[in-house]
């Protein structure tokens, strides 16, 4: 159906806080492509590693933290099927650390609330991490907090209330990987 005032309100925000949020990712992508080259070309030159080896995160390899399959798996298959994105499913800070540890994520959608912690801790632990760099968060939330103050605290790109629709975070995601 058509969109209401409401909803066409929210993708309008989502939209503004899209760009803002992408031109800052541009910058800070910026930066750690031109830093990786840098590494890249100081290991190439004491001959760690061949010219040929690749540093640099995927932008369509996408990490979703969410302890609620009926969540996480529909949204996994919905970005598979229409993005063609790479797509990791973690239900636990530990497990979500253990894919970035060994994989690079251009998009992390976690969920506030975990089992073993929550989406601000994760994001503390992304920003350190190699798998995160550059790697845009959106967190998905069912509880009313003030979402400018979590936001500010983890650094996302955008915070989405629950129940969403997958759809939403599809669209979001497309925008950033473009």
């Amino acid at each position: 159906g058509r969109p209401t005032g409401e909803h066409t309100t929210l993708m309008r925000d989502l939209r503004s806080q899209l760009r803002e949020a992408l031109r800052e990712r541009v910058r800070a992508t910026t930066e750690a492509v031109e830093e990786a080259r840098r590494v890249n070309a100081a290991l190439v030159e004491h001959r760690s590693v061949s010219p040929s080896t690749p540093f640099f995160p995927s932008p369509r390899r996408v990490l979703i933290v969410e302890d609620d399959q009926h969540q996480s798996t529909p949204l996994a298959e919905i970005l598979r099927h229409d993005l063609r994105v790479e797509v990791d499913v973690a239900s636990t800070i530990a497990e979500a650390r253990a894919h970035a540890n060994v994989r690079h994520y251009g998009v992390v959608i976690c969920d506030l609330g975990l089992p073993d912690g929550t989406g601000v801790d994760l994001c503390d632990y992304l920003r350190e991490s190699r798998g995160a760099c550059g790697a845009a968060v959106v967190i998905v939330t069912g509880t009313s907090s003030d979402h400018a103050q979590i936001k500010r605290k983890c650094g996302a790109w955008a915070i989405i209330p629950k129940p969403y629709n997958p759809q939403t975070l599809t669209m979001l995601v497309r925008e950033f990987i473009g």
